[in-house]
């Protein structure tokens, strides 16, 4: 019957989904982000095969996977920072003093398309997502005296297993 029940997953902790959609094949994809230390289920529960993100202090965003009968196949987790070794001075960026705030990252959507899946990462700091690929934060100088974030937007491809990540 359309819009029966057919499981329930369980997303225990500081979790709030941003995203859900399903595939060709009904397989379920859902992100979200955390805060802190979070088990991403499957329709076994805390009992079943469960995945832990993040620890004390720790918060980011997550992709996972669950097949049509709501078993979990992959979990990504992701965390924004800043590039401290690359640009940064303790609180300085190129010189100039760096207002800004934590870095944070979100997944805002999610599209599967056949082999593909698509999400839009939505971050202040850089981001890596897997396979060799970095997202790169943008800075503005504000008020010709200090460095603040920028917000920046992604749309990332994986394959169908989340995998071989690629910057679209």
């Amino acid at each position: 019957v359309a819009g029966a029940e057919l499981f329930a997953i369980a997303l225990q902790g500081g979790i709030t989904v941003t995203a859900i959609t399903t595939d060709d094949d009904n397989n379920l994809y859902v992100a979200g982000t955390f805060d802190e230390m979070v088990h991403i289920t499957d329709v076994e529960g805390a009992d079943g095969d469960f995945e832990v993100l993040g620890a004390e202090g720790e918060y980011g965003a997550f992709l996972a996977k669950y097949d049509s009968n709501g078993n979990l196949l992959a979990v990504k987790s992701y965390q924004a920072i800043l590039p401290l070794e690359e640009y940064f001075d303790e609180t300085w960026l190129n010189g100039m003093p760096y207002y800004g705030s934590d870095p944070t990252v979100s997944i805002s959507k999610i599209v599967a398309d056949g082999s593909k899946v698509y999400a839009q990462f939505n971050y202040t700091g850089d981001v890596v997502v897997g396979d060799g690929l970095t997202l790169k934060a943008k800075y503005l100088f504000v008020w010709g005296m200090a460095y603040n974030e920028a917000s920046n937007i992604a749309i990332v491809s994986f394959d169908t297993t989340l995998a071989s990540s690629a910057n679209v």
